[in-house]
């Protein structure tokens, strides 16, 4: 509740104090369970006198006793609080003003964001003072890790409560894939774009772009290239940002392109930035080159990523860590074990972000999960003239279509007509996937198969009618990949490749959607 600085001013809100005390003044019990979990205190109110009126509502409410316009005045004046406040018209105006109680989540929100802003500037401004003082400034940091934006959560629920309760949807940095206030990696093989991707998601994040056709939410970015040089890194952003008229805030992301070890400064280095500078997207490329710790070893894993996960769900961030993906074993893939190392990365991160392309593939899938989320699968498409990934559908969508074509091309090699043998051996595809592809086929009328067990054949009408019912049905159920979705880009060609990216010396697990059939 300090009032002296002009900085200080500005990180409250007037009419969000007032009107949670008229939502307690109207139903004190519903508001108060309402707003329990965000562990709202007097402290946190910038008004002081709004604060007192908390605090004794809150006592009242505690001890079991309703809260009106009787109790409260009663409980100010034995406080020797009520003049102060401005007697109980001030309390009557309070009432008067506020028109339901049903907002108080979102008041109490409010609140608590603008005082966890000005703890951050508090022990920000008190950092900067100690600069000089290793043994103070030490001191100051851990508790700026310790405390600020800690949530005051409820811990005990009667099944009544949960099931009364109503929990907000969850917000995102990524919408759909990277969620707000977490530890998440993203990890894929060697010379894939998960770079070109954290970069794309960095400057949507910082300029309030958009991400596969989603509007982002725009925040302050931190990202350690520790992989690039300025002139590289310059170098891609133009070529991501050229034609785009949605970048223009150019200081809202901040790059590191040197950073002390995590485990030898370097965590209470970026502790301290994401205090000072209220960063809500911190990107790490690689984690690798950030820690030297040994990768295989659980206790080294847990030493390194605990204390980040702690940091990002203390400050309400999102650390993003670039990692890589084991040599994969087959075309099975699962994105918990394939991230290189030991499995306590996965075990202590809240997301994780697969980003996988079988070997001469030009479609690639981008796999997300996470303690708060759905599993899902996208199709993406790097587009070389822009230099960023494009979105093409989800993949189990956009393999079935692309398979679709496939065998009908295949059927047109055999005259029209063949077996479901053959025309395994002649694509290299299991018979499980043929199979189930030609059903769908055959309900559609594209194809038949007049014998059970018997050959499959196109159907009887004309080759033009053909196409232009296997077109209809692509374009139904299919994408358009000239179509850009990324980043507010302009609509160009999809290439196949991009010059200076290798494809993986081995398998990188692109998913194989059909489960495997035995004959």
């Amino acid at each position: 509740m300090n009032q002296t600085t002009n900085r200080a001013k500005i990180l409250y809100n007037k009419e969000a104090e007032e009107a949670l005390i008229g939502c307690i003044l109207i139903h004190s019990t519903a508001t108060f369970l309402d707003i329990e979990e965000i562990g709202i205190e007097p402290g946190d109110f910038f008004i002081e006198k709004s604060g007192w009126i908390f605090e004794a509502a809150k006592h009242l409410h505690e001890q079991g006793i309703a809260v009106d316009m009787v109790t409260l005045p009663d409980e100010l004046t034995s406080r020797g609080q009520i003049i102060s406040i401005g007697g109980a018209s001030h309390l009557t105006q309070l009432l008067n003003q506020t028109p339901t109680h049903t907002h108080a989540v979102d008041y109490a929100r409010k609140i608590k964001d603008y005082s966890n802003k000005r703890q951050r500037l508090e022990h920000a401004r008190r950092l900067a003072a100690a600069h000089d003082n290793e043994s103070t400034y030490a001191e100051i940091l851990k508790q700026a890790s310790e405390t600020v934006t800690k949530p005051n959560t409820k811990t005990t629920w009667t099944l009544k409560e949960l099931l009364a309760a109503e929990f907000t949807d969850p917000e995102w940095v990524i919408p759909g894939i990277l969620p707000l206030g977490g530890l998440a990696i993203l990890a894929g093989r060697p010379k894939l774009g998960k770079s070109w991707l954290a970069l794309q998601w960095v400057l949507a994040a910082g300029n309030g772009g958009k991400v596969f056709g989603e509007p982002v939410r725009k925040c302050k970015v931190l990202y350690l290239a520790l992989e690039d040089s300025p002139r590289r890194l310059k170098s891609r952003i133009k070529k991501q940002i050229e034609n785009d008229p949605g970048v223009i805030d150019l200081e809202n992301i901040h790059f590191e392109f040197t950073w002390p070890d995590l485990k030898d400064g370097g965590m209470e280095k970026l502790t301290d930035m994401v205090a000072r500078n209220g960063y809500e997207l911190v990107v790490i490329d690689t984690i690798s080159r950030a820690a030297n710790f040994r990768q295989k070893e659980v206790e080294d894993v847990t030493g390194l990523y605990d204390p980040l996960q702690r940091l990002a769900m203390e400050f309400g961030c999102t650390i993003l860590l670039i990692d890589h993906h084991r040599k994969p074993a087959g075309d099975i893939t699962d994105l918990i074990d394939d991230v290189s190392g030991a499995t306590g990365k996965t075990g202590v991160a809240d997301t994780i972000i697969g980003l996988y392309r079988k070997r001469m593939e030009t479609v690639a899938t981008l796999k997300a999960t996470g303690r708060d989320q759905d599993e899902k699968e996208l199709a993406v498409k790097f587009d070389k003239e822009f230099c960023c990934w494009q979105y093409l559908g989800e993949a189990d969508e956009v393999a079935r279509t692309e398979g679709r074509q496939e065998i009908l091309d295949a059927l047109d090699d055999f005259g029209g007509e063949t077996t479901l043998t053959k025309l395994s051996n002649h694509l290299s595809k299991s018979k499980s996937y043929i199979h189930k592809v030609l059903c769908k086929l055959e309900t559609e009328g594209v194809v038949e198969q007049p014998q059970s067990r018997g050959p499959y054949r196109r159907t009887s009408c004309s080759p033009g009618e053909q196409g232009e019912q296997g077109e209809q049905g692509e374009n139904n159920n299919s994408f358009d990949d000239t179509q850009n979705y990324s980043n507010g880009h302009k609509n160009g060609h999809l290439q196949p490749y991009f010059d200076d990216f290798e494809p993986p010396s081995e398998d990188s697990g692109y998913l194989n959607y059909y489960s495997h059939y035995d004959d």
